[in-house]
């Protein structure tokens, strides 16, 4: 037995299919197939198809398939398919595929593909792709490629590539490409390319490319390039080349080239090129040491 209540208002053309629940208000176009429970207010033009119960407001145009609960409030154009819980709330252009269970707050555009869990708060650019967890808060732009698990906090402009867990927080201008381990913290510039672990924390900005192991603290400038393993602690202006291994700690300013172990501490300017297994201590003025 067909169970139908329903109540439109309006200019309204509509096609309800099913045992449906639905209360439309406004010139609305709106078509509505399989057990559904809906409620759509204002000028909104709407296609839901499947099991699916939703709320929709204001002046929405909204494609809804498969197994979904969603709300969605504000001035929102939005495609939703597979089996979804989403929340979008606020001026929203959003595209929603796969499995995907996602909270969208503020004026957002974003486009969502794959198995994702994702909450994104503010006013952001977003686009994330594959099999994704990812929560991103405040005004950001970012893009999001790959199994990612991420967290970005803060006004950020992050591109992310590749098997991805990362951490951004505060205001952040980011690139991390390849399978990336990071935790970046502080008011950071940093591009990240290659197989990196990499925890940056203060205002620091950074270039680091290859398959990189890198601990970077306070406000530092640095560029790592090669196979690196590096840790760098206090205001240190740093260029650290080929396949090196590197702990720097204090005000420093080094350029550190070719492969090299090397350890300097104090405040020291150091230029190090060649083969060279090096130490410096104190307040040196070193252009090349070598053993």
């Amino acid at each position: 037995m067909e169970i139908l209540s329903c109540i439109i208002n309006g200019n309204t053309q509509c096609i309800i299919n099913g045992n449906t629940q639905c209360i439309i208000n406004g010139n609305t176009q709106c078509i509505i197939n399989g057990n559904t429970q809906c409620i759509i207010n204002g000028n909104t033009q709407c296609i839901i198809n499947g099991n699916t119960q939703c709320i929709i407001n204001g002046n929405t145009q909204c494609i809804i398939n498969g197994n979904t609960q969603c709300i969605i409030n504000g001035n929102t154009q939005c495609i939703i398919n597979g089996n979804t819980q989403c929340i979008i709330n606020g001026n929203t252009q959003c595209i929603i595929n796969g499995n995907t269970q996602c909270i969208i707050n503020g004026n957002t555009q974003c486009i969502i593909n794959g198995n994702t869990q994702c909450i994104i708060n503010g006013n952001t650019q977003c686009i994330i792709n594959g099999n994704t967890q990812c929560i991103i808060n405040g005004n950001t732009q970012c893009i999001i490629n790959g199994n990612t698990q991420c967290i970005i906090n803060g006004n950020t402009q992050c591109i992310i590539n590749g098997n991805t867990q990362c951490i951004i927080n505060g205001n952040t201008q980011c690139i991390i490409n390849g399978n990336t381990q990071c935790i970046i913290n502080g008011n950071t510039q940093c591009i990240i390319n290659g197989n990196t672990q990499c925890i940056i924390n203060g205002n620091t900005q950074c270039i680091i490319n290859g398959n990189t192991q890198c601990i970077i603290n306070g406000n530092t400038q640095c560029i790592i390039n090669g196979n690196t393993q590096c840790i760098i602690k206090g205001n240190t202006l740093c260029i650290i080349n080929g396949n090196t291994q590197c702990i720097i700690k204090g005000n420093t300013l080094c350029i550190i080239n070719g492969n090299t172990q090397c350890i300097i501490k104090g405040n020291t300017q150091c230029i190090i090129k060649g083969n060279t297994l090096c130490i410096i201590k104190g307040n040196t003025l070193t252009e090349t040491c070598s053993t």
